[in-house]
């Protein structure tokens, strides 16, 4: 996941995704899918997986700073 996100790793995405897969509650995973997006200029998608992290556990302070990275207002 993180490693292959830091070398712009298309593997990522599918690690984030496998991680969730495992663990429908892994807001982490879910938040660094988000990140993930941000950077490769997925807006939109990081906006949707960053809330659902939240949803999950609403005060995660790493998914609180994705959101405020994005200008966004919870």
């Amino acid at each position: 996941g993180l490693f292959h996100a830091a070398r712009g790793d298309a593997r990522a995405e599918a690690s984030f995704r496998k991680a969730f897969a495992v663990n429908s509650q892994h807001f982490a995973a879910l938040t660094d899918l988000g990140i993930f997006y941000l950077r490769g200029g997925r807006r939109k998608e990081a906006e949707q997986v960053v809330r659902a992290a939240l949803r999950i556990s609403p005060d995660y302070p790493q998914a609180l700073r994705a959101l405020a990275s994005m200008g966004v207002v919870r």
